[in-house]
């Protein structure tokens, strides 16, 4: 497999993680899970070449194919692609509080969603893919992309600093920080703070907060060395029981800890990298 990342352009660093270029390989175990975990994040994938298929925890299929936008909203459950052939795409990963800077108001809407971007940008993506196609080199298709999305690029809220502080404290928390201290942290209330962190973030704040938390816990799975086991041991305890981390375990993954441990999942981690 292979990886790059590209440079982000001075104007979009703010609101992006990464932007890369992924190249999945042609002798991919055939029992590789190619799950994709959530990240907490909102990511928009152009795929190069290959069609495949993105399945959700609850049965929704979503088809993607060559020279197209693929808009991935916040997930609460593990992705799974599907598909026999090797896939290029480029990526660009927003960060916490930058997609609602280029799709503002329709972040609610996507949350749990994989869908064509052209079902939110219809004439200008179907422009945008023409654009694309023309472009050679991965170079030129990322200068392409970069100049879209700088030309969606809106203006802040006013509650975005608040929003920006909450999110990482939720971080520093490893996902355990609660509603209610954030209100006291902000003077907001549980409403308020929610609804304005959905409209940003695209999800909300319980949702987010499991996310990161299992996150904490999945890195640690797959780092799978001394320190880290005891740290996940440690971690065990902010749940009710080893039953409750089981079951939150599994509503993610449809997998115990047990069985996920014992899969092959390199493609998937290849993305949660990136994330």
């Amino acid at each position: 497999m292979n990886l790059k990342l590209f440079k982000i352009h001075p104007v979009l660093q703010p609101f992006i993680n990464r932007i890369w270029f992924f190249e999945s390989s042609y002798d991919m175990d055939a029992d590789d899970l190619r799950m994709v975990v959530p990240s907490g994040n909102i990511t928009l994938i152009y795929t190069l070449k290959g069609d495949y298929q993105t399945v959700s925890q609850n049965g929704l299929m979503h088809s993607t194919c060559s020279d197209n936008f693929t808009f991935i909203g916040q997930q609460s459950c593990a992705l799974t692609l599907k598909g026999a052939e090797p896939v290029t795409s480029l990526g660009v990963s927003f960060n916490p509080t930058g997609a609602y800077r280029f799709f503002e108001g329709h972040l609610t809407d996507t949350k749990g969603l994989v869908l064509d971007l052209e079902h939110i940008f219809y004439r200008e993506t179907r422009i945008l893919k023409e654009l694309m196609f023309d472009a050679h080199s991965n170079e030129d298709k990322v200068y392409v992309l970069q100049k879209f999305l700088i030309s969606k690029l809106a203006p802040p809220k006013i509650q975005e600093p608040i929003v920006e502080k909450v999110t990482q404290k939720i971080i520093d928390s490893g996902g355990l920080i609660t509603l209610a201290e954030l209100c006291e942290q902000t003077n907001w209330s549980k409403r308020h703070l929610n609804r304005t962190f959905s409209e940003i973030v695209g999800q909300n704040i319980k949702s987010w907060s499991q996310t990161i938390r299992f996150k904490y816990i999945y890195n640690l799975l797959e780092k799978d060395c001394k320190e880290d086991k005891e740290a996940l041991k440690a971690f065990y305890l902010t749940f009710y029981d080893q039953a409750h981390f089981i079951h939150s375990f599994k509503k993610v993954t449809g997998k115990t800890p047990n069985q996920f441990l014992k899969s092959i999942n390199q493609f998937g981690n290849y993305f949660n990298r990136i994330e």
